[in-house]
């Protein structure tokens, strides 16, 4: 568990349906601590669903100012999110992070083929997107109340 200047870090993962690979969580999460379990099964195509629990276990267990995502590969300083914390309650953001747009794979052959395609047509619209953002508390609390079943994801999304 790592927690300096109210910020607090945690490892989020879902489960598995391997004994083995349980085990061994069990293990690094008795050793190393700083995990937070989720009840869904992890997998690429649960990434969506993975998010959305995520922001709803963090908002029920903390009153965050701000949720910060981030994917296993990138490294964050930590002593930066100090600072970086400062400057985004001075200017009340709610949304940090990339913005893209792109082509909608209409072919079901295609790694990202987008079920929703029809609705969509040829190129999304901007929307947030990256392996790393952050939402003010508010936001995340906003999203963690939409009931089960009401956000939409795009196929490009995992799911």
């Amino acid at each position: 568990m790592y927690r300096t200047r109210g910020i607090v870090v945690r490892f989020i993962i879902g489960h598995t349906k391997l004994a083995a690979d349980e085990a061994a969580l069990g293990a690094e999460e008795r050793e190393f601590g700083g995990f937070l379990r989720l009840p869904i099964e992890e997998g690429y195509t649960s990434l969506p669903s993975k998010t959305v629990s995520f922001l709803k276990l963090a908002t029920r267990l903390f009153t965050p100012e701000y949720v910060v995502k981030i994917d296993d590969d990138v490294y964050l300083r930590i002593d930066s999110l100090i600072l970086a914390t400062q400057q985004w309650k001075q200017r009340h953001a709610d949304y940090i992070g990339c913005m893209k747009n792109g082509d909608v794979y209409s072919d079901p052959a295609m790694r990202w083929f987008e079920r929703q395609w029809p609705l969509l047509g040829k190129t999304y619209f901007t929307h947030a997107w990256g392996t790393l953002y952050v939402l003010s508390g508010k936001v995340a609390a906003h999203l963690s109340s939409v009931p089960d079943g009401l956000l939409r994801f795009f196929g490009n999304e995992g799911e």
